[in-house]
């Protein structure tokens, strides 16, 4: 297999469960992976080993889209691993993929080539090499994933911001706004 396509008529908008579902896929000759419009993951509590070797040796890319939800997640562990591994240059998280789950072991340990570029929401990114697992402190070791060395994290995806009031000062000439 050289590509997949789910096209529009693949709705995951019901399922649950999504543990290797793309595991091997394409291993040696898939190029790209496109999930489609309905692939919709908000309903989704294990995502172990999904990605797993997918593309491994020819895939360049692969985005996951904006229905990429991963809130209700409670296992990721080997989510990634080798996916891309020899080829793959940039990972598109997308917007919706807010949160890590606390199960996460090799999360995404060889994914993409060195040098790839992971593209993640601020809500998941700590710095350059690392995701953070919870909107909390990431200060300690604990509350962080680094990627392996070569790849590194860039934040495109930012919060929603909804303005509460402004203000403007003539005297001071000044303009106040609360987000």
């Amino acid at each position: 297999m050289t590509k997949l396509d789910l096209g529009d008529n693949f709705n995951t908008s019901n399922v649950t469960e999504m543990g290797a579902m793309f595991s091997g896929t394409g291993q040696k000759a898939m190029t790209s992976l496109n999930l489609g419009s309905n692939f919709n993951t908000l309903r989704v509590t294990n995502m172990n080993y999904m990605f797993n070797h997918c593309g491994y040796t020819a895939m360049t890319s692969l985005d996951l889209g904006d229905k990429f939800d991963t809130s209700n997640v409670t296992s990721m562990s080997y989510m990634f691993i080798r996916c891309g591994y020899t080829a793959m240059t940039t990972l598109d998280l997308g917007p919706n993929f807010t949160k890590i789950a606390d199960q996460n072991t090799n999360f995404i340990t060889n994914c993409g080539k060195s040098g790839a570029i992971i593209y993640a929401p601020e809500s998941i990114y700590k710095d350059i090499t690392s995701f953070k697992l919870n909107s909390g402190d990431t200060s300690t070791a604990s509350g962080a994933i680094s990627v392996d060395t070569g790849r590194t994290i860039t934040p495109i995806y930012k919060p929603e911001w909804t303005k509460v009031s402004s203000a403007i000062d003539e005297t001071n000439e000044t303009l106040s706004v609360t987000v």
